[in-house]
């Protein structure tokens, strides 16, 4: 029997994943491009083909793991087709809408991840990216945000919001001081030195040991500009010159 490997053709967001970084190689940077809307605004969601993204602030309501299912294609002579990526389907509380055309309390999508359990699932408040393919729901993938509420009830991302992104589209930005009522601290006890000035710098974090306290961070509406203008813009030009399915 042969084998062949491929993605399931709904699976757009991760078929053009691969396409969509070599688009930002490419690309001519940016320098300061990307404009930071006002809090409380509400950005527009980009739009493609009738399929609407959809951007907010999620709880973690249950994250399940689909078992594969066999599949065979037909057209070349019922070989067996292998999906790379693990399944799973997720529900979550929509506790603020940055944009998108979905008005219910609770939102439900798949997820598909090559490495596993869904990194974004390991937190309970999450800034997610949600795309409508036809009559289903699907994560951007590998696009989130853990994020926190302060004191004065607004969402925030700790540490430096360019953190993981390409050169290409990181704008300047000065770290805002945040308060909580519970601070988010994090374990550093598997990092190395060099590690953690990277990912928890001074600025951004306090350390005491093993563990730093999160000090500084950006506003949720910065964290989905960047995001915006970056991959999503990339992925969603993308899927525009592949035409419909």
């Amino acid at each position: 029997m042969k084998v062949v490997i491929r993605a399931r053709p709904f699976l757009l967001a991760v078929v053009f994943m691969a396409m969509a970084m070599a688009a930002c190689t490419k690309s001519t940077p940016q320098t300061g491009a990307v404009s930071t809307p006002q809090t409380g605004t509400i950005p527009e969601c980009g739009r493609v083909d009738g399929d609407g993204l959809i951007a907010f602030v999620g709880e973690k309501v249950e994250v399940t793991e689909v078992p594969p299912e066999p599949i065979t294609d037909s057209s070349s002579g019922g070989s067996l087709v292998i999906i790379m990526d693990q399944h799973y389907r997720a529900r979550y509380q929509v506790l603020e809408k940055l944009c998108g055309d979905f008005s219910g309390d609770v939102i439900e999508f798949d997820a598909y991840d090559h490495y596993g359990f869904p990194y974004f699932a390991r937190y309970e408040t999450v800034l997610l990216f949600v795309s409508r393919y036809g009559d289903h729901y699907v994560h951007q993938k590998y696009q989130f945000h853990d994020v926190y509420k302060t004191r004065s009830g607004e969402w925030v991302g700790c540490g430096d919001p360019n953190l993981g992104e390409r050169p290409g589209r990181r704008v300047d930005f000065r770290p805002v001081p945040l308060e909580f009522d519970e601070p988010p601290v994090f374990s550093v006890a598997a990092l190395t030195e060099v590690k953690i000035t990277q990912i928890y710098p001074p600025e951004y974090y306090s350390r005491d040991g093993d563990r730093v306290t999160c000090k500084a961070g950006a506003p949720v509406e910065f964290l989905y500009t960047i995001k915006r203008n970056g991959v999503l813009k990339a992925r969603e030009e993308l899927r525009y010159r592949a035409g419909p399915e």
